[in-house]
């Protein structure tokens, strides 16, 4: 019965993160309009802001006091965190207006951008000011009439800085957004591509071919295939959780730029020591588990049990994570920084998905007879060729993450 239990839990956790995936690829909904017709007696206004972002929050007020005042200001609101339509729309405004440090609180209202906190603090109070004037009291002067008005005045300012002064208004119409570069877009290709080139991993093997090889001793299949099921699920969904929390901690700080152009960097490093310990050594690795926690993964091996199998697993994906993490990593800040948080969840679902397939497919293979040593065989005999190669793949995808081709 609890054979049965492992094995339905497991195809439920399969299938559901599979339909996730599915629906998250196939789903486009509807794009906002971002450019509807104008009419004469109405002032679009555009305002980008961030879940995350204090700034934002401090002068939305001011934003919606605005509207109030002049009620022909037609907002929209746009979330940039959790929207990549919101955020391409976003950039291609930064890039008409010639915004070098692109940043939110941004609010554009007719052909006047306000960039950050201080210069919207600053610029919308002399809007509502002109609300007050004698003109408008009289009659002599209609609410658009005067917000134009008073937003030409800002025409002549330069500069895109946070330092109180608004940018020369761009001459051309501000487009929806330009269709991403199909070099600086995640594709499903490169996750797939990455996730099975991070499978093959010796590292993600050789604790399990222990673990198989001391379960064969104990003549009992099925506890063999419930152990192995438990550990096989743990690792996917450790190292589901720690690239969640990775991928929500840089967008939480809005750092998606500055991260990716680091994490190129250390997946370079990282392939070059790779390279460098497989022609320095030819038995033991740096990039491998360490020797002081041997024991107690051997502890959790000869217990033989599921919470045991539980622990072994969380332990395992923790300290493995050197050896295992380069791709990851390399994944994860394309993510990070070519889509919103929501966005990119279906893609790491499914390459964690990939990365624990081989050792399914071990374990089943295992279980039908064939005895681990056999495959721990085939591990040693290319192991090195195996380092060396995943060494030269983590170079190459730093240098093409540094020089903009993915």
């Amino acid at each position: 019965m609890r054979l049965v239990f492992s094995i339905l839990c497991t195809i439920f956790i399969l299938l559901f993160t599979g339909t996730a995936v599915a629906s998250a690829f196939v789903y486009h909904g509807e794009e906002p309009d971002l450019n509807p017709e104008i009419g004469e007696e109405r002032v679009d206004a555009y305002y980008f802001y961030s879940l995350t972002c204090a700034n934002c929050n401090r002068v939305r007020p001011l934003v919606e006091e605005l509207a109030r005042v002049y009620p022909h200001i037609e907002t929209e609101y746009l979330e940039i965190t959790h929207s990549r339509e919101n955020r391409e729309h976003f950039f291609s405004i930064a890039d008409n207006y010639h915004i070098e440090t692109p940043l939110v609180p941004l609010f554009l209202i007719g052909d006047a951008v306000m960039v950050g906190e201080e210069q919207i603090s600053s610029r919308i109070p002399i809007l509502l000011k002109a609300a007050e004037t004698e003109a408008l009291q009289d009659g002599d002067m209609d609410r658009v009439e005067l917000l134009l008005w008073a937003l030409r005045t800002f025409d002549d300012a330069e500069g895109s800085d946070r330092d109180g002064k608004l940018p020369t208004p761009a001459p051309e119409k501000i487009p929806p957004g330009p269709d991403p570069s199909p070099g600086r877009q995640v594709t499903l290709a490169a996750v797939l591509i990455g996730a099975a080139v991070d499978s093959i991993n010796p590292c993600a093997f050789a604790v399990l071919f222990v673990l198989l090889a001391y379960l064969s001793t104990l003549d009992d299949r099925r506890r063999m295939l419930q152990v192995g099921l438990v550990y096989i699920g743990t690792v996917f969904v450790v190292y589901l959780l720690a690239g969640l929390a990775l991928l929500g901690f840089v967008h939480s700080l809005e750092i998606t730029s500055p991260f990716f152009s680091l994490a190129a960097v250390i997946v370079i490093l990282a392939g070059l020591f790779q390279i460098g310990d497989v022609v320095r050594k030819k038995h033991a690795f740096s990039f491998s588990i360490p020797d002081r926690f041997s024991e107690r993964i051997g502890n959790y091996i000869r217990r033989a049990t599921i919470p045991s199998a539980l622990l072994l697993g969380a332990f395992v994906s923790i300290v493995e994570l050197p050896c295992t993490g380069g791709i990851y990593l390399a994944i994860l800040a394309l993510l990070a920084d070519r889509m919103t948080f929501m966005e990119g969840l279906p893609y790491l679902i499914l390459y964690n998905l990939i990365f624990v397939l081989p050792l399914l497919l071990v374990l089943l293979i295992v279980y039908r007879g064939l005895a681990p040593g056999h495959l721990d065989e085939w591990r040693g005999r290319y192991n090195r060729l195996i380092r060396f190669c995943m060494g030269v793949f983590l170079v190459a995808i730093g240098l093409m993450m540094l020089t903009g081709i993915v």
